[in-house]
């Protein structure tokens, strides 16, 4: 039997809860809560890397989070009469390369050395979590990865030129730096146009002793600052960078020139040239300022021909709606109307369908109106004539005041037209003659 259990006791037991989201990263806040339990009660105390933070009371502690606080750990101890109890967790908290060691921006080698033991040791030391990758190039190719970089295999002079490295860490942006490998002897010259600015060039050269001159040439001409152009040197320990800004029209009057732009470098080893620059001239703003009066001058014109064309396919139709709603309703015609009002409906008819080109149309209701006017006065002399006309008259009267004739009327293509009455009694000298 154990000696807790004499006492009627148990060891305390002691656990951390973390209240985080992972992974931790800096410039945040970590929150922590130790929790404890056992008979008797247990007391509890923080602790940070085996240190006793007696200074914290509470069960619940916030840390500021830094990469100095990372791979710290902290815990809590549970005490009572039965024993003590510990626990404890580590804190890992990223945070993006920091360069502790940086490779020189200008190395200079002696391939006139015959010890290679001279030729230093390039490093790069980074601190970052996680670890970060370093890898090394030279015009953009790789060469090897790792933080050093050992120049033992650069024995031509073709070797030297622009390096660079570049660190990448997980979720981090990557970091990347050029620096100068440079075989003494003749000036190492470059020639670039800026990104920054337009129709600015520099040139620089790069020299492990004092750079004696810097000229200019365009097309193998010898070029100098004047109103057309400027030009600026400025040098430090190692290098010296010369600017050349041009005004386009006048130092380059016509795309047809040859634009060869070098730059030439003078140290006590010699002289050295850059290599030949293409000078674009694409871009001269006289040209483009043509081009898009040109473009704007055609949009005009196109924009100014639909506007007519539509105008005119407008009034053709406007023209036409209004043929159409001069077109009467069809007439139905009965034996009340007059003569004349019978000769102007026609001749109205005939006219509209003149317009309308609808010749097929009108010859059927003339057709109908001539039937009409055969069969009621065919077989009559001039008294019988103004017999019927005088009973259409009376007849007429009387329909004005409050009676309504009857018409028979057909559909035809749609329209309607008159037929004939089957039955037309007229009288004749106080009698009266049917005919079928």
């Amino acid at each position: 039997m154990g000696w807790a259990s004499i006492m009627g006791g148990d060891k305390p037991k002691a656990r951390i809860e973390s209240q985080n989201r992972y992974p931790l990263t800096v410039n945040s806040t970590a929150t922590f809560r130790c929790i404890v339990h056992g008979n008797p009660e247990p007391q509890f105390k923080w602790f940070a890397n085996s240190i006793d933070l007696t200074s914290l009371t509470s069960s619940i502690i916030n840390i500021p989070l830094s990469k100095h606080v990372h791979n710290h750990s902290i815990g809590c101890t549970a005490i009572n009469s039965v024993g003590m109890t510990n626990t404890s967790i580590r804190l890992l908290i990223r945070y993006p390369p920091v360069l502790i060691v940086r490779p020189p921006k200008f190395v200079v080698l002696d391939l006139d050395s015959k010890s290679l033991s001279n030729r230093p040791i390039l490093r790069c030391i980074v601190d970052s979590y996680p670890r970060a990758k370093i890898t090394w190039y030279r015009y953009g190719e790789m060469i090897t990865e790792g933080s050093l970089f050992n120049l033992t295999n650069i024995t031509k002079r073709e070797q030297q030129g622009i390096y660079s490295y570049r660190i990448e860490a997980d979720g981090f942006e990557s970091i990347k730096d050029d620096f100068i490998v440079y075989i003494k002897g003749k000036p190492l010259i470059y020639i670039q146009e800026s990104k920054q600015y337009n129709r600015l060039f520099e040139c620089q050269v790069y020299s492990s002793t004092p750079i004696l001159r810097i000229t200019w040439r365009l097309n193998d001409q010898p070029i100098e600052s004047s109103d057309q152009l400027s030009i600026s040197t400025t040098c430090n320990d190692y290098s010296c960078i010369s600017k050349l800004i041009y005004d386009y029209p006048r130092i380059i009057p016509t795309s047809k020139t040859l634009n060869r732009l070098s730059c030439i470098g003078e140290n006590e080893f010699g002289i050295e040239q850059s290599r030949l620059y293409q000078m674009d001239t694409s871009d001269d703003p006289t040209i483009i300022l043509v081009t898009i009066i040109l473009i704007t001058f055609v949009l005009i014109i196109f924009f100014s021909i639909t506007a007519i064309c539509c105008c005119c396919r407008v009034r053709r139709i406007k023209k036409k709606h209004k043929c159409l709603n001069n077109k009467k309703l069809p007439i139905v015609y009965d034996e009340h109307y007059s003569i004349n009002e019978l000769i102007k409906e026609v001749g109205s008819l005939r006219t509209c369908n003149n317009l309308m080109n609808n010749i097929d149309k009108l010859s059927l209701q003339m057709e109908s109106t001539d039937r009409l006017l055969t069969t009621s006065f065919s077989n009559n002399n001039n008294n019988n004539t103004k017999t019927v006309s005088d009973n259409l008259s009376n007849e007429s009267s009387t329909n004005s005041s409050g009676f309504h004739s009857k018409s028979t009327t057909t559909i035809f293509n749609n329209e309607y037209s008159p037929r004939l009455a089957e039955t037309v009694e007229l009288p004749f000298s106080g009698k009266s003659k049917k005919r079928k």
